[in-house]
């Protein structure tokens, strides 16, 4: 009796399961899909702008745009945010404490850790302009 329940319960579970995965596989083929449809729509949108404004101007607007979009979202996304009642979020501060510690590591920093950073910041540009 009871091993026909588990049975029961197996199959359908087997069942769920199946129709989980090819609703997953669906939606990563759709996801897939709709990356793509981004990647042409924001080819033709440069391709646009570089007639209009030249090479450097439209890359810049594109960018401009993406970046723009992220932060839009971001903000969005904190904004919406629920809160979570519990005291590993009550007591969480809201950044204001690494604010102080950025600022504490400037004023009260070593000058050779700030000039460690600099130099750091510096390579990482100029590499980066490099390759661009």
């Amino acid at each position: 009796m009871i091993a026909a329940l588990v049975e029961l319960f197996a199959a359908g579970l087997r069942r769920k399961l199946r129709s989980l995965t090819a609703i997953a596989a669906l939606l990563l083929l759709a996801l897939a899909a709709l990356l793509t449809a981004a990647g042409f729509g924001l080819a033709l949108l440069f391709v646009w702008l570089q007639g209009l404004y030249g090479t450097m101007p439209a890359l810049a607007i594109v960018g401009g745009g993406c970046a723009a979009l992220a932060v839009l979202l971001v903000l969005a996304t904190m904004l919406r945010g629920g809160r979570r009642a519990g005291p590993a979020y009550a007591a969480r501060p809201t950044g204001q404490k690494t604010v102080d510690e950025a600022i504490a590591a400037i004023q009260q920093g070593s000058r050779e850790s700030m000039l460690a950073a600099l130099t750091l910041a510096v390579i990482a540009g100029v590499s980066l302009g490099r390759k661009l």
